[in-house]
């Protein structure tokens, strides 16, 4: 039997974790004060899935509140994917109107 892969960490589990810790917070409180099962906490953290962002956006609020942090400061710099290394506010935008 051969060794299983760890999953890769993301970069938004790993920001959610760094944050987490520096706020002195478990990933049961941090999980409770977002309105979010432990277990998808740790999962983000761990690398095992991603939030999607149809999951993450309603929770950044919830999640900068209980870190004392922006908004933006969880959303800054994470990636559309591996080939598009974009931050997203540098992603283009539809036509101006």
């Amino acid at each position: 039997m051969g060794k299983q892969k760890k999953p890769a960490r993301s970069g938004v589990g790993l920001k959610i974790q760094a944050l987490r810790i520096s706020a002195s917070l478990t990933q049961p409180e941090l999980a409770e004060k977002c309105g979010i099962p432990t277990g998808t906490l740790r999962h983000w953290e761990q690398g095992v899935n991603d939030p999607k962002w149809d999951q993450l956006l309603p929770l950044v609020d919830a999640l900068a509140d209980a870190l004392a942090v922006t908004p933006a400061t969880i959303l800054a710099r994470l990636y559309t994917g591996p080939e598009e290394r974009q931050p997203i506010g540098a992603l283009p935008r539809g036509p101006s109107s």
